[in-house]
Parts: C-alpha cells; structure tokens; sequence
C-alpha cells in the first residue's frame, strides 16, 4: 500500500497542497515473509514526473530510469516500510497519481513463495479557499515562520480545526485583538462574532 502523510502529525492526507513537503510510504504486508523490496513513482496526468523526491529511508534510495524518477529499496530490507521525503509540485498540476510495486520474500534463496502486488494512490490537489459573509469584509490571516497571525474585527470565538475535524486551537478574542496560532498542515479556521456574523478559511501551514 501507499500512503502520504503530512510530518506534522504523521496522518494521513486526501489532497496536497502545491509546494508542500510530505512522506511517502511504501508498504509490503505479508505475515511470514522475512525480507521485503519495493519501488515506487509520482507522475501527473501526463506521464510526468510530479514533484520530487528527497531523503529516502536507511533501506531506501532514489533512482533516475529514462528520466523517471524512481524510490526503491537498495537491498533485500528486514522491514516492509520504505520511505522519503515527496515535495509537491507547483500549482496547477492537478491529481498526481502515485504507483508502487513490492516483494515480499520469504529467504529460501529462490523465487518459490514469494509474493509480488501492486497499489496505486490518486492525491488530488487541494484548494485554498476564502469564504466571507457578503455583508462583512475582514482581513485575512498572514503566516510568517510557523504562525498564522489575525486581527479579530469584533469580540467572538476563533475555531482552528484540521481536515479531519479535530479542534486544534479555539480561541475567546475581543475586538481588534491581534491572535496567533501554530501553522502546521491544512486547516480549516471559523470566527463565530458575537453578533452572528462569521468567516471561514481552509488555510496552508508547514
């Protein structure tokens, strides 16, 4: 199996955002196998490379076949979790589609009992989206270093959630009260005024 996970908090993601960096991990499960290779690739909907790996795992390396970018295990590996470092490419290139083929080896020296699968993982890209009540115009949160920084328009509670739903960070603030809060992978922030009125933002941290 495939997965992507944000470093933040080590879950695992639906969509990336441009430019990011992730994990890529390439899985080979089997119950009595003893050794365990894997190779994998990114490419777009063209067939291209799409984004770039980096920093493989101790049982990993990456490779270049035909212009091909490549992760793969460097020998027969003890553990079936092969791993590095995925940075998503620029904005505008859509789902990127991710292939993996593994072996799981049971050490006898030949072929016989071994265990060859495939797994393919489709991320698609994610959006960053601004939505406003039409009646009320705020500003936008701006992130320097690890941070995102707000300026509350009025008294009201600010809401910092991850994709998943989990409450992150929630906040009482007064009005014009400057407020701060960790930038760490894709979040979902809601300000609830004390009059009603609110906002929303899906915001892009580290």
């Amino acid at each position: 199996s495939i997965e992507i996970l944000d470093p933040a908090t080590n879950e695992a993601v639906t969509s990336y955002m441009p430019g990011n960096e992730y994990i890529i991990r390439m899985l080979v499960e089997s119950s009595d196998a003893i050794e365990f290779g894997a190779q994998g690739t990114a490419i777009d909907a063209n067939g291209d490379n799409a984004g770039a790996f980096t920093n493989p795992s101790g049982n990993a390396q990456l490779e270049d076949v035909g212009g091909r970018h490549i992760l793969e295990h460097n020998s027969a590996s003890a553990t079936n979790a092969f791993e590095a470092t995925w940075t998503a490419p620029a904005t505008g290139m859509g789902t990127v589609s991710f292939y993996m083929s593994g072996v799981a080896a049971n050490g006898n020296s030949t072929s016989q009992g071994d265990r060859y699968a495939g797994a393919s993982l489709d991320l698609t890209e994610a959006t960053i989206d601004l939505v406003l009540a039409p009646e009320w115009e705020a500003p936008r949160p701006f992130r320097t270093a690890n941070q995102w920084t707000w300026q509350a328009p009025q008294a009201g509670r600010l809401v910092v959630s991850d994709l998943a739903g989990r409450t992150l960070d929630a906040i009482r603030t007064q009005e014009s009260q400057t407020v701060r809060w960790n930038a760490q992978g894709i979040q979902v922030v809601h300000f609830v005024a004390e009059d009603g009125r609110h906002l929303t933002w899906k915001l892009a941290g580290l």
